[in-house]
């Protein structure tokens, strides 16, 4: 008479199965791969649009509005501070599948970050001149933008595009926090990047020696993480010393 499985032959076999699933997981890392297809169609969208765009310019002679190729639009009140200072930019966001993103000639389909709305594609063109802030939206719009800057926020911070932008640590994008690893822009502009990184150090302070450069951070010892701006710094918990 054969005798079946014992309970404990059953546990052992099911608990190698396991093992052997978490060892091909890891070895396989699904969730990285997912991450890197995400950011390869980041690349390859924005890369398509900077072409598009051209398009857009050499027939236009202008780029697009916000209300032409963003699915929202600026605050009215585009500005704090009345009168203290000029406004240089209008930003807003770029996602076809939204129903406000207003129909593009130029594209069967406005692209959308693969993860949005927890990302977005971010527009940003040259404002009207000659206005000091707050201001309303149809003022401080360009009826003819002349550049653009578009940003994307990367999954893989090893990336060698980020480095090569020079936009570790989320350092390009929009003053005073940044956050963006990647983006493309019109022939006659470059990318806004972070003046200075900072330090988180383990005295539980954000280290402002600046200007300092991300290379110098990463040679630093005592900086635990680097971050691109003191904003973002000071958002670490627990909240460093000195931060509002």
């Amino acid at each position: 008479m054969k005798k079946g499985f014992t309970l404990m032959e059953l546990l052992i076999v099911v608990a190698l199965l396991i093992l052997i699933a978490i060892v091909v997981l890891v070895a396989l890392n699904p969730w990285g791969q997912i991450a890197k297809a995400q950011d390869s169609k980041r690349k390859t969208e924005l890369t398509q649009l900077n072409k598009v765009l051209e398009d857009y310019y050499n027939d236009k002679g202008c780029y697009p509005k916000p209300s032409e190729i963003c699915y929202d639009l600026p605050p009215t009140n585009i500005c704090t501070g009345a009168g203290s200072h000029v406004l240089d930019s209008q930003t807003c966001h770029i996602c076809g599948n939204e129903s406000g993103s207003p129909t593009f000639p130029y594209l069967s389909t406005l692209p959308c970050d693969p993860q949005h709305s927890q990302k977005k594609y971010l527009y940003q063109v040259a404002a009207a001149s000659n206005f000091s802030c707050p201001i309303s939206t149809d003022d401080a719009t360009n009826s003819c933008p002349q550049w653009y800057r578009i940003y994307s926020d990367l999954n893989n911070q090893s990336d060698i595009s980020i480095k090569d932008l020079g936009c570790q640590a989320g350092g390009c994008g929009l003053a005073p926090n940044y956050g963006y690893e990647f983006g493309v822009t019109s022939p006659n502009e470059k990318l806004k990047k972070t003046p200075a990184y900072y330090c988180y150090t383990p005295s539980n302070t954000c280290d402002n020696q600046s200007p300092k450069t991300y290379e110098q951070c990463e040679a630093n010892p005592s900086c635990i993480t680097i971050y691109s701006s003191r904003e973002n710094c000071c958002l670490h918990q627990p909240k460093p010393i000195g931060c509002p």
